[in-house]
């Protein structure tokens, strides 16, 4: 049945690059393959989910294809990701009415790590022909970017990296076998004695990530931020909160150029906590922050209470834990401050024996003997 509804809709799906009127008869039968596979694969994944929490706010484009005889709706974007796409029950918008059509795509996704698939809150239609401006980000944010990922090594681009300034950024090889401990951190605001900003910092053993150009750090920081375009006059992290301000990012950082830009430059405090994580723990844990540090996240918004610093770690600890963190006080409905708060998850992490106490303050007068 499946390859049946396929054949007949690859002249749809032509304009997606999955088939093409000038194709030989093999690449047709091939694409019909790709495609079969491909539903098949969100079946699997799709089945047992009940309902998507609204956690991660998403906005996306691409062009929409329905597969009614298996009750599926995906959706293509431009840059070559497929979301399935299920109905909210509030909204009057159907994803099933859109077949064949390109459009932009408003809705949630349930987690961090969980993006395959969308609740739609709104569907308009777009021209594709339309110029999109590009956005101009700040200098000194940029994704992370999966160069290659083989055996235990992972080579990822985009590492902010350097003492000096303008920071340069780097391609790095990293070897999580080498992990030697990991950090949760936290720089207070000095504005808000009950919010900070979390982080991870990552220390390895000689030869754990190394440069492009031989130069090597003991330590990583994972970062995740409101992404700031240079328009920006300055970070509101309470309008995140009811609405996509910002968009998200997930980026790595030389713990050196970290340090200095924090505590050199903007006079800020550190303050790192060691986790009781084991070798084995802290070897997935690393591997899972290179996993999700280097998905491409265009078009996911950061939001201040459900896809936050704090948040996005906590989702991390899940990973490696044997009893996972709540991420919610009622699913779907009232999200678990102690999951989102920053100084509420480090009392929790500390009572769960996740992390142990705080070590002494890094800041402007001390910092160097972090280096």
């Amino acid at each position: 049945m499946i390859r049946t509804i396929l054949l007949g809709t690859l002249l749809t799906l032509s304009c997606l690059g999955f088939a093409a009127l000038n194709h030989s008869e093999t690449a047709f039968l091939d694409s019909a393959q790709k495609i079969e596979m491909q539903v098949s694969q969100f079946k699997a994944v799709l089945s047992h989910r009940d309902f998507i929490p609204k956690a991660v706010p998403y906005t996306l484009e691409g062009t929409i294809t329905v597969y009614r005889h298996e009750g599926i709706v995906l959706l293509h974007t431009t840059d070559g990701r497929t979301f399935s796409l299920r109905k909210d029950k509030s909204s009057k918008f159907d994803p099933q009415d859109w077949h064949g059509r390109v459009v932009q795509v408003e809705g949630w996704a349930a987690e961090s790590d969980e993006l395959d698939e969308i609740l739609v809150a709104k569907i308009k239609e777009i021209d594709p022909s339309a110029p999109v401006p590009p956005t101009e980000h700040v200098d000194f944010q940029r994704p992370a970017q999966l160069v290659s990922h083989v055996g235990q090594r992972w080579e990822v681009g985009n590492v902010r990296w350097g003492e000096e300034k303008p920071s340069t950024w780097e391609t790095v090889t990293i070897d999580p076998s080498l992990i030697e401990k990991v950090y949760f951190a936290q720089k207070p605001f000095a504005k808000e004695k009950l919010v900070a900003h979390t982080f991870l910092v990552f220390r390895f053993k000689p030869g754990g990530a190394i440069n492009n150009r031989g130069e090597e750090t003991r330590s990583l920081v994972l970062s995740v931020e409101a992404y700031m375009r240079k328009s920006d006059k300055k970070l509101d992290l309470r309008k995140a909160a009811v609405k996509k301000e910002y968009p998200i990012v997930w980026m790595l950082s030389q713990w050196e150029n970290y340090l200095t830009n924090a505590c050199r430059d903007k006079s800020e405090r550190l303050v790192l906590y060691p986790t009781a994580f084991s070798k084995e723990q802290s070897v997935s844990l690393l591997h899972e922050a290179l996993q999700q540090a280097t998905v491409n996240r265009a078009g996911e918004f950061y939001n201040t209470r459900r896809n936050n610093c704090t948040n996005n770690i906590l989702i991390l600890f899940n990973h490696v834990l044997s009893r996972p963190i709540p991420l919610w006080t009622i699913p779907g409905t009232i999200y678990n401050l102690r999951a989102t708060n920053s100084t509420w998850a480090t009392v929790l992490l500390r009572e769960r024996g996740i992390i142990g106490e705080s070590l002494p303050e890094i800041n402007p007068t001390n910092y160097t003997k972090s280096l």
